[in-house]
């Protein structure tokens, strides 16, 4: 994808990538909540992401950027929780930031039944 100039978003199973998993274990990630309306139903979606963590093991290992969304119903449980790579930059300072977490929320539409 990369070398066809296109970027990319692709979910991320914690199981899948252990590499992941062991660069992000024990960093307190900072993160960026809101509460938005869906129907009668108020949830509370948290974002969390991080730049450069390596995809595998290995010095030639392509780094990408870390997102994970997690979706809180108005009692605190937790509804869903999933997580992604991009090639794109995250955080709230960058202009793809908000295309990104729609981008993630969209794909949670599709996969909550």
């Amino acid at each position: 994808m990369l070398a066809a100039g296109a970027h990319f978003l692709f979910v991320c199973k914690p199981g899948s990538h252990k590499t992941i998993g062991e660069y992000l274990t024990g960093v307190t990630l900072s993160s960026t909540s809101r509460k938005i309306k869906r129907g009668k139903k108020f949830s509370t979606y948290t974002w969390r992401g991080m730049p450069g963590v390596p995809i595998r093991d290995g010095k030639d290992a392509l780094e990408v950027n870390w997102l994970e969304i997690a979706i809180r119903d108005a009692d605190g449980k937790l509804t869903y929780r999933n997580s992604f790579i991009t090639d794109l930059p995250v955080g709230p300072s960058n202009s793809h930031y908000g295309r990104l977490w729609f981008g993630c929320t969209r794909i949670q539409r599709y996969v909550e039944v």
